[in-house]
């Protein structure tokens, strides 16, 4: 073999197991992917079940879920090694639990280099209608990886003749109840933001069971939100290890690829209020933060971007999901949808005010400032000067790596953008920048 690439005419010829990864029940699917080298190579694989205990077929419910191939199946694959996708694709010959996998590959290929296979039917997880058989007919995404021994005679040489494939989504069976009365809560649509994604699902038979399938995060927080006979709901959940001793983002886990979860959500019925401040833009200010039970108490925390408050409300860089590789970068702005902690948390008619709704707020030509300690806490009094209406906004600190860092003589603020806004006691205010990944508190808002 030669150690320049040359372009060569070849088949790529693999067998292959479909296997998913499961806990307790489990959920099986399928991978394929494309190739993509500078030349053309043959090789051959057997792809069997792996030893992994749990890479075995699930029971969900007394229902089988089988991980089979479909006939005309593609596969695509990815030289790991180089950065690059290899041409061609790979297709199932047959269907079946166990297959050979063919097709012409082109790129640049060598002796150590490692290959993904992937098979992936859609990247886009929005259009779930909450039923297993939609998920099992519409997202499959598997994966398996083999490393080339060397490459001779014009083919590619595997270091071991057989592969696995491994289900890369989480299968997630929600049951809706009421958390005062444990009644299932059956709902006509749901909303559910995670990993910046904002997803609605409408429960066949307006049910409270429905099903999600799930490509691995990189967000450890999901928030559901939900409207029955007028009455809003709603839950956040931040994570399978998010009361560990260890702080640290990779730490965390939603839900594992490969795995089926069944998870009974004790919806919160919650009622916000907003009062009318006469405001020019129309602007309706709500009368409590994110997370507060009432008046003056304060709310959750929030990290720019995040719709889940953190345990024990810890915002170091570690903890902060834009933060890639330590680049400290804040998430795209300004928020909406998914990434709106308001939205996620009070549905689709909140939201987190903009930088030109807090200046409208601020400008005492619309509302007048008195700091107070009529409440628990001590903070500003926004009064309208066009109606007697007005609105707290308690202090309650910042919160850091260490938790709450005091202050309690500032109120922090979330806006859509990256700068939050401080209010005094002495009744001025600050837009302060490069806050992003500090636990503030937000105040929603919503159009007239």
């Amino acid at each position: 073999m030669k150690k320049d690439i040359r372009t060569l005419a070849a088949m790529l010829i693999a067998s292959a197991t479909l296997v998913a990864c499961s806990s307790d029940n489990d959920i099986i699917g399928e991978n394929q992917q494309p190739v993509n080298p500078t030349g053309k190579y043959p090789m051959t694989i057997n792809a069997s079940q792996g030893e992994d205990p749990l890479t075995r077929a699930l029971t969900t419910d007394g229902t089988n879920i089988s991980a089979t191939w479909t006939s005309g199946d593609l596969v695509s694959v990815y030289n790991v090694t180089k950065s690059a996708a290899l041409g061609g694709t790979l297709t199932a010959l047959s269907s079946g639990t166990t297959v050979k996998l063919s097709g012409e590959l082109t790129g640049t290929v060598e002796a150590g280099d490692v290959l993904k296979l992937t098979y992936q039917t859609t990247d886009d997880f929005t259009g779930q209608d909450g039923t297993l058989e939609y998920i099992l007919d519409h997202y499959d995404y598997a994966t398996a990886s083999i490393t080339v021994s060397a490459v001779s005679d014009e083919k590619i040489i595997p270091t071991s003749t057989s592969v696995s494939f491994q289900n890369q989504l989480a299968i997630v069976k929600f049951t809706l109840l009421n958390s005062t009365t444990s009644a299932a809560l059956n709902t006509s649509s749901i909303r559910i933001s995670a990993n910046g994604v904002a997803y609605t699902i409408t429960p066949a038979g307006n049910g409270n069971v429905f099903y999600m399938a799930f490509p691995k995060f990189s967000y450890p927080g999901i928030s559901l939100v939900t409207k029955v006979n007028g009455q809003l709901y709603n839950y956040a959940y931040y994570g399978t290890k998010a009361e560990e001793a260890s702080y640290h983002m990779n730490n965390y886990s939603t839900f594992d690829p490969g795995k089926y979860y069944k998870i009974s959500v004790k919806m919160k019925p919650i009622s916000p209020e907003y009062v009318d401040l006469g405001l020019p833009s129309g602007t309706l200010w709500a009368t409590t933060n994110l997370g507060e039970s009432a008046v003056g108490e304060g709310g959750y925390p929030y990290a720019l971007g995040e719709t889940v408050p953190h345990p024990k409300f810890r915002h170091s860089w570690d903890f902060y999901p834009w933060n890639i590789n330590n680049n400290r970068a804040c998430c795209p702005t300004p928020v909406s949808g998914a990434t709106d902690a308001a939205t996620a948390n009070w549905g689709t008619e909140w939201c987190m005010p903009t930088v030109a709704q807090w200046d409208e707020l601020l400008n005492t030509a619309n509302a007048t400032r008195e700091y107070i300690e009529t409440y628990t806490k001590g903070g500003i009094k926004f009064t309208s000067t066009r109606n007697s209406n007005f609105i707290f906004l308690p202090f309650c600190g910042v919160y850091g790596d260490d938790g709450n860092a005091g202050y309690t003589y500032i109120g922090y603020y979330r806006s859509s953008a990256e700068a939050p806004y401080e209010l005094y006691n002495h009744l001025g205010y600050n837009k302060k920048s490069g806050s992003y990944r500090l636990g503030l508190q937000v105040r929603p808002v919503r159009a007239q």
